[in-house]
């Protein structure tokens, strides 16, 4: 592993445990600066090489690099006992409830002269656990990335049957909230000192109140819908897409979310067309074109999206608004490179670009109808 040792580290011993492997070359300006943080939690699934699997003790120690952050990374197994014995699991536990691993985690800055790490986790004068946490968690989540992308190349040394159970696409996307609970967090300076410090921390749950109990009238309807068919509609499309953002699964956020949009545009393109007298068979006859769906005897082709905006802004240019031009860039440009471009990874920041430009762009089309 000496070859890989990364050029910004004075040494990387790949099992050396928790604390000596991660040097960095430069320090902080200023000796009372945040240098490093620390936290323990745990993962829903066990990180599986051979010494790490055999021996359930010895932490399997990774070093991570994501935004200008280095991560020490260690890794331990757990498995749950049942009357004093470890359970015997013969296949992955993809809910974590039988195996798991705990992991210790210290991040450093890449560049502390140039970025800092205090402007990073903290807001104003205060440390703050929570960008702390998430931090981590996007490290986390470098790490699964690769580790996933491990186990793909680990595919191909096996047979058909084989490869299928090479992969790990069901490990989950990780945040704060199913990496918890988190346990001693702390910020130091370069010379060891703790200058920030959260015992116990616990994400787990929606983070939303209850609030309040369903009303009589309210129980009718769930009632009534638990007995008959419940249609798709726009309103189920968009609580999918929320929910891909819930779980950090941005790059399918951005194509459900733009599958979003486009049923919005078709749900005000009728409203428009009520408003203008027309009839539901003149509706329909003027939402379809002359071409039959592939496969199909009996239905049509829905017009472009872009036509329906068009009728929508009775035949203005919309090009040149605002809100047409953030949400090209922010959300079609990118559902097209995941679509047709390479591939690329879709970060939080630009998933919140994606839903600011969703919600401008259906109000500028609301305006118009």
């Amino acid at each position: 592993m000496a070859d890989l040792i990364p050029e910004f580290l004075d040494s990387w011993d790949f099992m050396a445990g928790f604390k000596e492997a991660l040097k960095p070359k430069t320090r902080p300006l200023k000796k009372a600066e945040a240098a490093e943080f620390s936290f323990n939690g745990r993962i829903p699934f066990v990180v599986l090489v051979p010494e790490f699997e055999d021996d359930g003790e010895t932490p399997l120690t990774f070093i991570v690099k994501e935004e200008g952050l280095i991560g020490q990374l260690s890794f331990v197994k757990n498995v749950v006992e049942n009357n004093g014995l470890p359970l015997s699991v013969a296949v992955e536990d993809v809910a974590g409830a039988f195996t798991y691993s705990t992991f210790y985690i210290r991040v450093i800055s890449e560049f502390p002269l140039a970025r800092p790490l205090f402007g990073s986790i903290r807001q104003g004068t205060k440390y703050n656990s929570q960008m702390i946490h998430d931090l981590g968690a996007m490290l986390l989540r470098k790490f699964i990335k690769a580790y996933m992308n491990a186990f793909y190349y680990e595919s191909f040394k096996h047979d058909e049957p084989m490869k299928n159970k090479c992969n790990k696409n069901w490990i989950p996307e990780l945040d704060r909230f199913n990496i918890s609970p988190l346990k001693d967090t702390y910020v130091f300076d370069m010379e060891g000192n703790t200058l920030y410090s959260s015992l116990n921390t616990d994400y787990r749950g929606t983070g939303v109140g209850i609030g309040f109990n369903l009303g009589d009238d309210t129980l009718r309807i769930l009632q009534k819908a638990c007995l008959n068919e419940l249609l798709p509609s726009v309103e189920t499309y968009l609580r999918i897409a929320k929910r891909l953002h819930s779980r950090r699964d941005f790059e399918a956020y951005c194509i459900m979310l733009t599958a979003v949009l486009e049923k919005k545009v078709f749900d005000l393109y009728r409203k428009k067309l009520q408003s203008q007298g027309c009839s539901k068979e003149d509706i329909d006859k003027r939402m379809h074109t002359n071409r039959l769906r592939k496969g199909c005897t009996d239905s049509y082709e829905t017009i472009s999206v872009w036509k329906a905006i068009r009728v929508l802004c009775d035949g203005v240019p919309y090009e040149n608004e605002d809100a047409y031009i953030e949400i090209t860039k922010n959300l079609y440009e990118k559902r097209d490179e995941i679509i047709h471009g390479d591939a690329i990874f879709v970060g939080i920041e630009e998933a919140n670009e994606m839903s600011i430009s969703y919600v401008n762009f259906l109000n500028f089309l609301e305006s118009k109808v």
